[in-house]
């Protein structure tokens, strides 16, 4: 006898809906503000121990473009570099001059996200979020009392920080 797909999924829905008392609850869904705020705290995260890989992923496909395209003449520079000047380079960046050498475009935003974040000292503090269908904003306080807003969109299932909309609300 063969059964259907559809006959399966009513059956596994069907005894989804029938938990009955003392069943234990099913796991919340996280609300939208919730896992943007979640993305943000990920993404401080990453800066704060300078893992640009994580950072990386934490940003949108148009940012993650614009950066590799702002990035593309530091790795065409860097990738001209051979010997003494290649290996102090390579200290300066904190990776192996065999990996900066061989970096790809994204390999090399993320390095360069991980210097800038070595460099810089993050410290912002989440104080709130908006959701507007696609677009979250996020209100984070510097440690020097500055406001700012940061953006994220819906993208690929998550949040992803989004550079374009953020200069967009910052009036840049």
């Amino acid at each position: 006898m063969k059964v259907h797909r559809a006959a399966l999924l009513f059956l596994a829905a069907l005894a989804g809906c029938n938990r009955g008392p003392g069943a234990p609850p099913l796991p919340a869904r996280p609300t939208d503000a919730q896992a943007a705020e979640s993305a943000w705290k990920r993404w401080q995260g990453a800066a704060q121990g300078a893992d640009g890989s994580t950072a990386w992923a934490c940003l949108s496909k148009r940012t993650r473009s614009d950066r590799a395209a702002f990035y593309k003449a530091d790795s065409a520079r860097v990738k001209s570099l051979t010997g003494a000047a290649l290996e102090s380079e390579a200290r300066n960046w904190g990776v192996a001059a065999s990996s900066l050498a061989t970096m790809g475009p994204d390999e090399f935003a993320a390095a360069a996200l991980s210097r800038e974040f070595r460099r810089a000292s993050p410290g912002a503090q989440f104080t709130g979020v908006t959701v507007n269908g696609d677009l979250a904003i996020i209100a984070v306080k510097h440690p020097d009392g500055r406001p700012e807003s940061v953006a994220l969109i819906r993208e690929d299932n998550g949040w992803r920080l989004d550079d374009v909309e953020s200069r967009r609300l910052a009036g840049r």
